[in-house]
């Protein structure tokens, strides 16, 4: 498309000093879904600085191939490196492409093996912890189970259960810190001594100093245990170039943060949905007793899940776990017709893009059968729960693997109901796309 068939817009609304920031902590998703009626691409406020929203997928699409241009960053990737430093998911242009040269390794299909045994362990572990008749809220527990098994596939999977419950909870600690300061909307209280303040230095600098120990462990043998830490301090490119100490933590902290709460937000959703649409649920049970049998689902049984990866596909789509993300511009440029100086924002939301009818039919309709092989697929850009291009999260087939893995020993094993008058609810915390209050009646089957 050329840049006049795109159209601009100012969204309305912005305050004083704040802009739109109390509408992005407050009201995020109503906000998202106001904007494409003012342009494909909205000027917004971000306190008193201009940011500019895309809202179609080809404007998507460039922002996050040209990422030369369109840098990591802007006030989410700022606040955020302030938790897991120049990881991964930070880093800026040179410096991605050099770790995720020696991050890939550890995401070899050779190393799948071991992470799914363990990821059966937990997802046992999860199962044999329920009761038949019990009436419960799942998200606590899959929570547990995303940051215990993120914990022992990266870092070590003998790590004793007092070890993975002190990670954790420095993990929740940091997490809800890190997150009021992504969405605050001029960073005044962050820096008042208030307890909370306090809690999240000190959770973060005790999540620092367990990850600093194992990872002088890990390097002190060089030995590789088949975690992921182990491929990564045995891997070394062709040059002998090798991660350092930090950038291994800076890359433990990006897995941690990456592999806890937005797989658990996948979980949660998933089973929420499926709790909601009972023919759904049926076809993920059958495919289920065909494929598993009832047994615990291992690495071999993945490419024979193919309805249950439409449903997580399609749990995406409407519940994207990180619903909005920032791009600095590196140089000025122009974009959908609109020149945007360097240093400015750009901003794009997978929540927004997916629930345009432009995009998506009948985009509010839970609907795994729109995935489905024969069905035409969506414009790129336009479905980007893992971005796009050399940015594209590193972890995606782990996560939805893991996912799929474990819903589908669930599914094996027990009846999910929701439970009448138990609405649920949007986390406060909108920064990942969680549920809370998820309350089930679970029946073994």
């Amino acid at each position: 498309m050329t840049a006049a068939t795109f159209t601009n817009g100012v969204a309305p609304g912005a305050l004083p000093l704040v802009g739109h920031g109390l509408r992005l902590r407050n009201h995020l998703l109503d906000f998202l879904e106001s904007l494409p009626r003012h342009g494909d691409l909205v000027e917004i406020r971000l306190g008193t600085q201009p940011a500019y929203m895309v809202c179609h997928p080809a404007l998507v699409q460039e922002v996050l191939i040209d990422d030369r241009t369109y840098e990591k960053g802007g006030p989410q990737m700022d606040k955020l490196r302030e938790f897991i430093g120049w990881g991964l998911a930070t880093a800026e242009h040179d410096g991605h492409r050099r770790q995720r040269r020696l991050v890939q390794p550890a995401f070899h299909r050779s190393r799948m093996d071991e992470y799914c045994r363990i990821i059966g362990e937990e997802t046992d572990a999860t199962s044999n912890a329920w009761r038949d008749g019990s009436t419960l809220d799942i998200q606590p527990d899959l929570y547990r189970f995303a940051v215990i098994t993120t914990v022992r596939t990266f870092l070590a999977s003998d790590m004793s259960a007092e070890e993975v419950d002190g990670v954790r909870d420095s993990v929740d600690i940091a997490f809800e810190g890190v997150y009021k300061r992504v969405l605050a909307p001029l960073g005044i209280k962050e820096k008042l001594p208030l307890p909370s303040n306090r809690r999240y230095a000190r959770a973060l600098d005790d999540l620092r100093a367990t990850l600093d120990d194992v990872i002088a462990r890990h390097l002190a043998s060089r030995k590789d245990d088949g975690n992921m830490l182990g491929g990564l301090i045995t891997a070394r490119h062709e040059d002998g170039d090798v991660l350092s100490a930090l950038e291994l933590r800076d890359t433990a902290l990006t897995m941690l943060m990456g592999g806890s709460d937005t797989t658990s937000s996948l979980l949660t959703w998933t089973l929420h949905l499926l709790a909601e649409h009972p023919e759904a649920a049926r076809r993920v049970r059958e495919e289920s007793d065909e494929v598993l049998g009832g047994r615990t689902a291992t690495w071999e049984d993945v490419h024979r899940l193919g309805y249950l990866y439409q449903v997580l596909k399609e749990s995406m789509r409407l519940y994207p776990p990180v619903p909005l993300l920032t791009r600095a511009v590196t140089r000025d440029t122009e974009l959908a017709g609109r020149r945007i100086p360097s240093g400015a924002t750009v901003i794009y939301s997978p929540y927004l893009m997916h629930r345009q009818p432009e995009l998506f039919e009948d985009p509010a309709r839970f609907d795994p059968d729109r995935w489905s092989d024969g069905r035409p697929a969506p414009s790129r850009g336009a479905y980007v729960p893992f971005g796009l291009g050399a940015r594209q999260c590193i972890g995606n087939d782990f996560a939805t693997m893991r996912a799929a893995l474990a819903i589908s020993t669930f599914y094996g094993r027990w009846r999910f109901e929701p439970v009448a008058g138990e609405p649920v609810r949007l986390a406060a915390n909108a920064t990942v796309l969680h549920p809370e209050h998820v309350m089930m009646r679970l029946s073994a089957r």
